[in-house]
C-alpha cells in the first residue's frame, strides 16, 4: 500500500509547499481537492490546460505521484449537459495531469435508480476515453456500503468505489462487512480518526480517536489491496481543526508504525 493525502487538509498551500510538505511526510501521492485556499483548480494557472503537465510533471520530479483529482460531480440520475460539462473538465484535467483517478459522489437514490446507473455508465465510459478511471465515494446518501453497491450492480466495474472508511463505520458498517461489498471495485481508501463514533466533526489525530486503523490496513492488506491510503483532513470546511502541516506528516509516521 501506498499513502498519500488530500490537499483539503492543507487548502491555502500552493504546489510548491504541497510538494515540500508531501516530501517531509514521506508520501507516495497526493490527492488534489484544495490549492491556494480554492477547490476551484481551474481558475489557478497551475492547472490551465496548457500548465497542467507541467505541473505534474513537478510533483513527478519530487517522487510524487497525483493519486487522484477529488471532482465535486455529483451524479444523481442521467448525465444532464450541466453534469457532463463539469465532469468533461475533471477528465481532462486528470488525464493533462497523469492522474489515474477521478472522485465523483452519487445520490440521493431516488425511484429512477435506473437512471442514476445510466448516469455512471455514462461517465464510466467517458473517463475511459480520457485513459482514466472515475470512482463514486462512500459518502452522504451512499456512506452505506450496501447502498452504493447496489447502485452499481448494473453499472460496468470500471466505475470503481472511494471507501471513505469513516464514513461507512459512523453508518453502522464494521470494517470487514464495508471492504466485502467494496473489494472488487476498490479503486482509492480516505481515512481519518475521530473521537467519536456520531456525526461530529470532531477529528482527531490518527491513532489518538476510536477508528480501528490496525484492523483497516490488516484487512486490506488481507485482501492484497495496493493502492493508496489516502489521509483526508477536513480544514477546508472546517478551518478550526488543527493545522495540516502537523497532522498531515504525524499521518505517515503513524501508519507506517501499523504498517510495520
Amino acid at each position: 500500500m501506498k499513502l498519500a493525502f488530500s490537499t483539503l487538509g492543507c487548502p491555502d498551500l500552493a504546489v510548491p509547499e504541497i510538494i515540500d510538505l508531501a516530501r517531509r511526510g514521506a508520501y507516495d501521492g497526493v490527492e488534489l481537492r484544495a490549492v491556494d485556499g480554492t477547490i476551484d483548480l481551474f481558475a489557478l494557472p497551475d492547472f490551465a490546460p496548457s500548465r497542467a503537465p507541467a505541473t505534474a510533471a513537478r510533483f513527478a520530479a519530487a517522487g510524487l505521484r497525483i493519486a487522484c483529482l477529488d471532482s465535486s460531480v455529483s451524479i444523481d440520475g442521467a448525465l444532464e449537459s450541466r453534469d457532463r460539462d463539469e465532469a468533461l473538465r475533471n477528465l481532462e484535467l486528470a488525464a493533462l495531469l497523469d492522474t489515474p483517478l477521478v472522485r465523483v459522489f452519487a445520490g440521493p437514490p431516488s425511484t429512477d435508480t435506473d437512471g442514476l446507473a445510466d448516469g455512471l455508465c455514462a461517465l464510466g465510459e467517458a473517463a475511459e476515453g480520457f485513459g482514466v478511471r472515475v470512482a463514486v465515494e462512500t459518502h452522504g446518501a451512499m456512506s452505506r456500503s450496501r447502498e452504493l453497491m447496489s447502485i452499481l450492480e448494473g453499472v460496468p466495474e470500471r466505475v470503481g468505489v472511494v471507501w471513505d472508511v469513516m464514513h461507512t463505520f459512523r453508518a453502522g458498517e464494521t470494517v470487514g462487512e464495508s471492504l466485502e461489498l467494496v473489494r472488487t471495485r476498490l479503486a482509492h481508501v480516505h481515512l481519518r480518526d475521530a473521537a467519536s463514533a456520531g456525526p461530529a466533526h470532531d477529528y482527531v489525530r490518527t491513532g489518538e480517536g476510536m477508528m480501528p486503523i490496525g484492523t483497516v490496513v490488516r484487512a486490506l492488506d488481507e485482501v492484497g489491496y495496493a493502492g493508496y491510503l489516502s489521509f483526508e483532513w477536513e480544514k477546508f470546511w472546517h478551518p478550526e481543526l488543527e493545522d495540516g502541516r502537523e497532522v498531515i506528516p504525524h499521518f505517515a509516521t503513524c501508519l507506517r508504525e501499523v504498517m510495520a
